[in-house]
C-alpha cells in the first residue's frame, strides 16, 4: 500500500459504521470489509486531494431499524441529533452510500430484510 496512513482513517470509518449499525439496533451483522482505498497520484503542492475509502457491511434486521441505519449513515453527529435519530459518536464522519442491495430475508419474517451496502468516506490527503 502506497499510503499506509489511510488505514487508520479506514479503521475509524469501520468503527463508526459498526457503531451506527449497533445504535440502529440491527439484528445481525454478517460481514464487514474494508477494500483497498481508491487513490490517485498526489496532486501538485498547491492543491488539496481527497482519498476515497470504501467500507462494506452486510446485515439483517427489521425494516424500520435498517431504514434508521440508512438515514443515519450520511449524517454527522449534530445532524443525527437534530433529526431525532439514535445517538452517534460526536466525531462521526459522513459516509456516502455507493451501492445498496436490499432483499427480503425469508417468507417467514415479512418485516425482516438483509442489507448489503458499500459506503465511502473521504479524507484529505497530505
Amino acid at each position: 500500500m502506497t499510503e499506509p496512513a489511510l488505514l487508520w482513517a479506514e479503521l475509524a470509518f469501520l468503527d463508526d459504521l459498526l457503531t451506527t449499525a449497533i445504535n440502529a439496533k440491527v439484528a445481525t451483522i454478517h460481514a464487514v470489509a474494508a477494500p483497498l482505498p481508491l487513490t490517485n497520484a498526489p496532486p501538485p503542492a498547491n492543491l488539496r486531494s481527497f482519498a476515497e475509502l470504501p467500507v462494506q457491511i452486510e446485515l439483517t434486521g427489521p425494516v424500520p431499524n435498517i431504514a434508521r441505519f440508512l438515514q443515519t449513515l450520511p449524517l454527522r453527529a449534530s445532524e443525527i441529533k437534530a433529526a431525532g435519530l439514535p445517538e452517534a459518536p460526536t466525531n462521526k464522519p459522513a459516509l456516502f452510500i455507493d451501492r445498496l442491495v436490499l432483499r427480503k430475508q425469508s417468507p417467514d419474517k415479512p418485516d425482516e430484510v438483509r442489507l448489503s451496502l458499500r459506503a465511502v468516506g473521504f479524507v484529505v490527503r497530505e
